[in-house]
């Protein structure tokens, strides 16, 4: 008898997009090309086009892609340099060739270097934890402290009854998660409060505190907040901020439209 056995392909035409390296805007010249880049372009807009969110996002996409470029991956080991990887690239060679006194000085020279790479990013680590903690940067120190621990987390499963008691099999886990929900997803009816009710029929439906006047650029550009991941647009705070006043002004446009 044959078995077959099916796999499901991935959808060519959805490409994942890559997330853009906007750390680079911390450069005054690569921030200043992307902020050319994009008076350039809000310029070369028609009236009807300045509040087309979708060409905003593409356009400033665009314009961020050529400025700075992609985010790489970061390496298994981050702490090898270049002079290191040469080293390992010339060892390889040697060895290729059959050169043996030359892959042995060579693989000597590369723990030396391999070691020194490492006690010197350790090194680097450490000072910036501390200025990171003078300046009490919490954001910069849990992303270093998550560096420092790599590695795959542990994880608790355990799962405990009602009475506070560990569940051991597969069929009490099921029976307790069903149970779970039950208590919080069904409710007994809250009774109605006649009070809210001769509140709600006294009020007209208008809204005196609703704001009506436009958004200013100031306001926009106090919303952008640093170090926050981008939405499905792949557009970071900083990149906003760092086209300067013609970005500010096609957003704001955008959002009073």
């Amino acid at each position: 008898m044959a078995h077959m056995r099916l796999k499901l392909k991935a959808d060519p035409s959805t490409k994942r997009q890559v997330r853009l390296d906007s750390t680079r805007l911390k450069d005054p010249q690569i921030q200043e090309t992307f902020k050319c880049a994009i008076t350039n372009r809000y310029n070369a807009l028609a009236p009807d086009e300045t509040t087309d969110w979708e060409r905003f996002r593409s356009e400033t996409y665009k314009a961020a892609e050529e400025a700075i470029g992609k985010s790489r991956p970061s390496p298994k080991q981050p702490w090898i340099s270049p002079e290191t990887l040469d080293i390992i690239d010339r060892r390889r060679d040697a060895r290729l060739q059959g050169d043996l006194n030359e892959y042995r000085r060579l693989n000597g020279a590369r723990n030396t270097s391999i070691r020194q790479d490492r006690e010197k990013y350790w090194t680097d680590q450490a000072t910036k934890l501390e200025a990171a903690a003078e300046r009490n940067d919490q954001r910069q120190i849990y992303r270093l402290l998550r560096q420092a621990k790599a590695g795959p987390r542990q994880r608790s499963f355990l799962i405990k009854d009602s009475t506070g008691n560990i569940i051991s099999t597969e069929a009490d886990c099921i029976h307790r998660w069903k149970e779970h929900f039950s208590q919080l997803l069904n409710h007994p009816p809250v009774p109605e409060d006649p009070t809210l009710a001769e509140e709600a029929n006294a009020t007209d439906g208008s809204n005196p505190d609703c704001l009506t006047a436009p958004v200013t650029p100031d306001e926009v550009k106090a919303a952008l907040k640093n170090g926050k991941a981008p939405g499905i647009c792949n557009l970071t705070a900083e990149m906003l901020k760092a086209g300067g006043d013609h970005m500010i002004q096609w957003l704001t446009q955008i959002i009073n439209c």
